[in-house]
């Protein structure tokens, strides 16, 4: 048993939570007084996250030679097998319980889920890419969508995203936030701020796929979106 065996039963082999042993008062503290220490600020409005567990709706797990799916531990390249994360979406935790190792060498898997479904992206090692037959016997019928190396391979690889009024169709390399329920926050609270100043346009610098500037948008603003990523 791990010292955080209640939240976690690989945190310590894992590492990767450096703050899962405080509670979330201790976790919130110590958060605003390093954001007030690094800009400079004397107050600071904050909320909460809706969730402590289960909030990540994207993750990417390494596989080792055995084909096991797991996090390389803090600060190593140890590989530590992850059958469950405990900070995880629970959509991606009900597919690692029933997937198997996977039957064919690559890189890593990413799970992205839109709380609702999970589309997979298997990241190949070079020259040693797996065929479509090999992929579809060790997935079953799991995923929505699979893709290799960014490319759609099997199903609708899209992620679907409804963020305030816009549903937003992410293709496998396309970012998105992973805390589903705070992306909404953010989203709202940014639009009531520029709404509040009454504005005729509104650039949107580094505006990724149009997460904040799309609902912005929706109230009858003028938007212009500029992103260097293709994926975007």
């Amino acid at each position: 048993m791990t010292k955080f065996s209640h939240i976690c039963h690989v945190a310590n082999e894992c590492g990767n939570c450096v703050r899962l042993h405080e509670s979330i008062d201790e976790q919130s503290s110590g958060q605003q007084a390093w954001l007030k220490r690094t800009l400079s600020l004397d107050h600071l409005d904050w909320i909460d996250s809706p969730l402590s567990t289960h909030y990540r709706s994207r993750i990417r797990l390494r596989a080792d030679k055995h084909g096991q799916l797991g996090y390389f531990k803090a600060k190593s390249h140890t590989h530590v097998p992850i059958p469950q994360c405990a900070i995880a979406h629970h959509c991606i935790n009900d597919i690692l319980d029933v997937l198997p190792p996977l039957t064919f060498p690559a890189k890593s898997v990413e799970f992205r889920s839109n709380g609702d479904s999970v589309v997979a992206n298997i990241h190949s090692h070079k020259g040693r890419r797996p065929d479509k037959r090999q992929i579809e016997q060790w997935a079953g019928n799991h995923f929505a969508g699979i893709g290799l190396d960014g490319h759609m391979m099997i199903g609708d690889c899209n992620t679907k995203l409804n963020v305030c009024g816009i549903e937003h169709h992410l293709s496998l390399n396309s970012f998105y936030q992973v805390n589903l329920e705070v992306n909404e926050l953010l989203v709202n609270t940014l639009s009531e701020w520029v709404l509040t100043h009454n504005p005729t346009q509104v650039l949107d610098l580094y505006c990724g796929a149009g997460n904040i500037g799309a609902a912005i948008a929706l109230q009858g603003i003028s938007v212009i979106g500029m992103d260097l990523a293709p994926s975007s």
